[in-house]
């Protein structure tokens, strides 16, 4: 299932059902298949079924599941597929037996991977996301309880001890539990004490793997993706920590464009929700011009008008969720109006002084305009360097 087809279709002539990750269980296909008992499963449920012995570690959240693979990935040496642009089914003939898998895992497809039982699973956050397909938030952290649920005692589930109502969350999952936090010491896991990043093992040893200098990455929230990945690295065995300073982020995550007239352009086009911008906000400096839109997914993070009042300059509202930006922002700063994303790219070279930051953190999905957020930051980054130009 993986687009709009005829309703009619008789589910008893299939043997399977292999549904894209968009197309939502409410889908009358999906759901006349399994009222008529026929399999439904999920694309990366149909490449586990044909995995050779492999050792898996699986990542889900709402925010940094891409970054943090990478991060494993640059750590571990293994191959990552999933969700993060590599389905698993194309990538099966370069997976040999022994292999260390690296899956970035959305809610969308854990309902339908049963198979879905990881070596090491990681939970990073959970923020209301996705609440159309899910029918509401309950919902969704139970999907991305789901696959932890599965584990058993021989398992390792990473999880974030910072996570509100992280106590609810564990109820139930029979794995064996390591933590990483930002805020406080974890029974075993990782977590930061004064500017040291330490590792507590099992019997409560410390080892201080790296200091805050050694890490180029921006924000805490980067910090917090890399300390999964430790504990993901320490859970498969890892000795030596390679030197983090070599990793790049993915593009479109807080990817700097470049420097113009003294005005500094910052593309986090991945920031599809308002968390996401927060936490964009978080990691740049103070004046920031902020571009902010796209379509609505009607959720407003409740500390992000305090740290727009503290740090935007002004915001330049564009796309379908503009005049919801509007509404919102404009008693805290100055918000301009604009159509689109380029029109509001023209306007930041209009408004911006040297010494701010130019921002693009929409909050916000990128189909009012644009095939998916990867498209919205490459015409930003080429509307960016074209107006650098002129």
């Amino acid at each position: 299932v993986c687009g709009v087809l005829p309703q009619n279709i008789d589910p008893s002539k299939y043997d399977t059902v292999i549904t894209s990750p968009g197309i939502p269980p409410d889908n009358p296909i999906i759901k006349n298949a399994l009222k008529h008992g026929s399999p439904v499963i999920s694309e990366l449920e149909l490449g586990l079924d044909e995995l050779p012995p492999v050792k898996i570690i699986a990542v889900t959240g709402t925010n940094g599941k891409t970054t943090t693979c990478k991060l494993i990935e640059y750590i571990t040496g293994g191959k990552v597929a999933g969700n993060i642009g590599t389905p698993l089914t194309s990538y099966l003939e370069n997976i040999s037996e022994g292999d260390l898998l690296i899956l970035e895992v959305s809610s969308y497809q854990i309902p339908f991977s049963q198979s879905l039982v990881p070596d090491v699973g990681i939970i990073l956050n959970v923020f209301p996301e996705h609440l159309n397909w899910h029918k509401g938030f309950e919902n969704y952290v139970v999907a991305k309880k789901e696959m932890f649920l599965r584990q058993t005692f021989s398992d390792v589930g990473i999880f974030n001890a910072d996570m509100e109502n992280i106590d609810e969350f564990l109820a139930g999952i029979k794995s064996r539990k390591v933590f990483f936090s930002l805020k406080k010491e974890v029974p075993r896991g990782v977590f930061t004490k004064d500017d040291d990043i330490i590792y507590i093992d099992k019997d409560g040893m410390e080892e201080v793997l790296l200091t805050r200098k050694e890490i180029t990455l921006s924000g805490e929230h980067n910090l917090q993706n890399l300390m999964a990945a430790i504990a993901a690295w320490k859970a498969i065995g890892g000795m030596k920590l390679p030197d983090i300073r070599g990793f790049k982020l993915p593009p479109h995550r807080l990817e700097k464009i470049g420097v113009f007239d003294n005005i500094k352009f910052i593309n986090d086009s991945k920031a599809t929700n308002m968390d996401s911008t927060l936490r964009a906000l978080e990691s740049v400096d103070k004046p920031i011009v902020l571009l902010m839109g796209g379509r609505s997914k009607n959720q407003i993070h409740p500390d992000i008008s305090e740290m727009v009042k503290n740090k935007v300059t002004k915001i330049i509202a564009f796309g379908e969720s503009r005049k919801e930006v509007m509404r919102y922002f404009s008693e805290v700063t100055g918000v301009i109006e604009s159509r689109t994303l380029k029109e509001a790219t023209q306007l930041a070279f209009k408004v911006a002084r040297p010494g701010d930051t130019v921002l693009l953190s929409p909050g916000g999905s990128s189909f009012d305009e644009f095939s998916d957020y990867c498209e919205r930051g490459l015409k930003f980054r080429k509307w960016v360097k074209e107006l650098a130009e002129v």
